[in-house]
């Protein structure tokens, strides 16, 4: 498997950490959505696409995030879940060894850095 194109989108604010989305082709079949770069201080991240875990309102059952305190649907107080797990967003695609990591991370910088030297 390989990464066969990276699409990146430039965020419009250059103050904000969040730099850039990417989708990322691998294979010239297979396409992977918000991938993110972000600034950070001691280089570029790259943040697979991910998504805040939610929980249902007891009283009107609208998801709300995790650690929402009131129903954004209907103003209820939310009870707070005790299981101890305290994510707040999970991952949809990641990479599962460090190999695959490395070159989609080295894939998506280039390209990013490519984007920025041409605009």
């Amino acid at each position: 498997m390989e990464v066969t194109e990276v699409q990146v989108n430039l965020c419009d604010n250059a103050e904000d950490r969040l730099k850039a989305y990417c989708a990322v082709i691998f294979d010239n079949c297979f396409v992977v959505h918000n991938v993110r770069v972000i600034e950070k201080a001691d280089g570029l991240l790259v943040a697979m696409p991910s998504r805040k875990v939610t929980q249902k309102c007891n009283s009107c059952g609208f998801k709300n995030a995790v650690d929402s305190v009131y129903c954004s649907n209907c103003g209820k107080r939310v009870p707070r879940d005790t299981r101890g797990d305290s994510k707040i967003h999970f991952d949809i695609a990641h990479p599962i060894n460090a190999e695959c990591r490395k070159m989609i991370e080295e894939s998506v910088i280039a390209a990013y850095e490519q984007q920025v030297s041409n605009s």
